[in-house]
């Protein structure tokens, strides 16, 4: 005998951005916050005597240090309390787990963290695996229960708590129930900007089957899962200056990927085509200077390609069906903060996306909005109810 599966039942929340409940408070990869009034990577590498061109993401070992900076400082801002606790939402376990946990370790802060997803062909589960540290969960309605968990764990949820967000696949887009859309925009951003560099006629599938297999974990130590540095690497091969095993020696040989673009430099026997040289060149130039977002182009059309998928239908439509074409926001995830800034909580969001994919460019975006503060719709299941139990 089997038991069906109840799905959830989704609803559209109203029209809203995520400066509703974040302000400013978004730190992207730069490290600087884009609220101009706090102070963030530039002034942390000075006290901390950090290279100010090497820019840490959540996987490296200096990104405890600064994000820690970051929260505290946003706190001196408001109130003299000192943070104790910090809750993390997100949905990788990899990079948003790493640096939580690291995080905590640093400040010696009390904490949780949850990771997100939709399975709605599995029974809904919340996993306790080590207990208060680290839930994860196959809902997104499931952060009732996970607040519910932290009360009876006699955590504070207060004005000494700091709560990271993350922003895609997490507040917008979420990871099982609306993350296909983010992923169709960068797919689209990516062929676009491909088709402008390369030529109308660049075989497309050809390049997403070499980017595919480059993506893959093995080569994470080269390509440090940034999008950027997987391009180069694809055109690279597809270009015929290299191939994928000596990419893969070069990751045996733990080359970074600095290393990797002035090694194809010195492969005179394999000349660069116009196209190639232009991105080559642009490639060595910002990896020089430490920025890690050498394809400028690409991301700028993924700004575009982000917020023209955002409030993109005005009129009345079923939440399952705004799902499939629109990035919305996650109710689940307003509705918690929502509640958690009312009880005095420092609510921030931190992303490893550079600031080229999420704010405008002063230049070729003019008059448009930041990603965190495009209008677009909630959707999810109402959580609020069982939070305000709980005061």
């Amino acid at each position: 005998m089997t038991t069906s599966i109840t799905t959830p039942d989704y609803a559209v929340h109203g029209l809203v951005s995520l400066a509703e409940f974040l302000e400013d408070r978004v730190v992207f990869r730069d490290l600087q916050p884009v609220d101009r009034r706090y102070q963030g990577f530039i002034q942390c590498a000075r006290d901390f005597a950090l290279d100010p061109s090497d820019i840490p993401r959540k996987t490296d070992p200096d990104y405890n240090k600064v994000a820690v900076w970051i929260v505290d400082h946003m706190q001196e801002q408001r109130s003299d309390t000192e943070i104790q606790e910090l809750l993390f939402v997100g949905d990788t376990r990899g990079s948003d787990l790493v640096a939580f946990e690291k995080m905590i370790t640093y400040a010696d802060w009390k904490g949780s963290c949850f990771i997100g997803d939709e399975a709605v062909h599995e029974e809904p589960e919340l996993r306790w695996e080590i207990h208060p540290l680290l839930v994860s969960a196959n809902r997104w309605s499931l952060l009732a229960e996970w607040i519910e968990g932290l009360a009876e764990a006699r955590m504070a949820m207060d004005s000494r708590t700091a709560v990271i967000v993350d922003i895609d696949k997490t507040a917008i887009g979420a990871q099982g129930r609306n993350h296909q859309v983010i992923n169709d925009a960068r797919v689209m951003s990516l062929r676009k900007s491909l088709e402008v560099h390369m030529s109308a006629n660049f075989d497309f599938q050809n390049f997403r089957r070499v980017y595919d297999q480059i993506s893959r974990p093995e080569f994470q130590g080269l390509t440090v899962d940034n999008e950027d540095y997987i391009i180069y690497i694809c055109l690279m091969i597809m270009g015929g200056v290299t191939n994928i095993k000596e990419i893969g020696d070069l990751v045996a040989q733990r080359m970074s990927f600095l290393h990797l673009v002035r090694w194809i430099s010195t492969k005179t026997d394999k000349p660069l085509v116009m196209q190639l040289r232009q991105l080559h060149d642009q490639y060595q130039m910002c990896t020089r200077t430490g920025d890690r977002t050498p394809f400028k182009q690409f991301r700028r059309q993924e700004f575009l390609e982000t917020t023209g998928r955002m409030g993109i239908h005005n009129s009345p439509m079923a939440a399952a069906e705004r799902l499939e074409s629109e990035i919305c926001i996650t109710q689940e995830v307003r509705e918690l903060c929502d509640w958690l800034n009312e009880r005095g909580c420092l609510l921030l969001a931190m992303s490893d996306k550079p600031k080229e994919a999420s704010m405008p460019h002063q230049r070729w975006h003019k008059g448009m909005l930041p990603v965190h503060r495009t209008p677009t719709h909630a959707v999810g299941t109402s959580i609020r109810e069982r939070l305000d139990a709980l005061n």
